[in-house]
C-alpha cells in the first residue's frame, strides 16, 4: 500500500483525531467545496530516494504537506496539536509500512477564502522516512 493511504489510516485511527474529523481527510483539491469541516487536505511535495553505488537503498523520504481546514482558529490549532502528537518522532509500523521516523517540519497559520467564507487552516510540513518495499 502507499504511505500516503497508510499515513490517513494511521491518524484516522487516533480516536481524538477521529472525534473531530470522523474520515475526512482529503487529497488536495479533492475536497468538495462546501463540505464539513474540520478536515484535513493533504498532498505529497517530494519524495527523495536515498542510493548506494550498487542501486536503490529503498530509503525514502517522502515530505507531506497537511492542511488542517475548519471555521475557527481554535479549532484548526487543536487538531493540529493532535495530528502533531500523533506524529512527532513516530516509528513503527504504520499500515504494511515500517516508518522509522516523522518529524514535524514546518506549521504555519495559512487561513483562505472559500465561496462559503473564509477557512481557517494550519498548514504543516511533515517528512516521513521509510523503506519503501518493491
Amino acid at each position: 500500500m502507499l504511505i500516503d493511504a497508510e499515513l490517513c489510516s494511521y491518524l484516522i485511527a487516533d480516536t481524538g483525531i477521529f472525534d473531530e474529523l470522523v474520515d475526512r481527510i482529503y487529497p488536495a483539491l479533492s475536497r468538495p467545496q462546501g463540505d464539513p469541516l474540520p478536515a484535513i487536505a493533504y498532498q505529497r511535495v517530494s519524495t527523495v530516494r536515498d542510493y548506494t553505488h550498487s542501486g536503490d537503498s529503498y530509503y525514502t523520504v517522502v515530505r507531506f504537506q497537511l492542511d488542517i481546514l475548519s471555521k475557527t482558529r481554535e479549532q484548526a490549532r487543536r487538531i493540529a496539536n493532535l495530528v502533531r502528537s500523533r506524529l512527532s518522532g513516530y516509528a513503527g509500523a504504520m499500515g504494511s509500512i515500517t516508518v522509522q521516523g516523522v518529524f514535524i517540519d514546518d506549521d504555519t497559520d495559512t487561513p483562505y477564502q472559500e465561496e462559503s467564507g473564509v477557512i481557517q487552516a494550519v498548514r504543516m510540513d511533515i517528512l516521513v522516512h521509510f523503506e519503501e518495499v518493491e
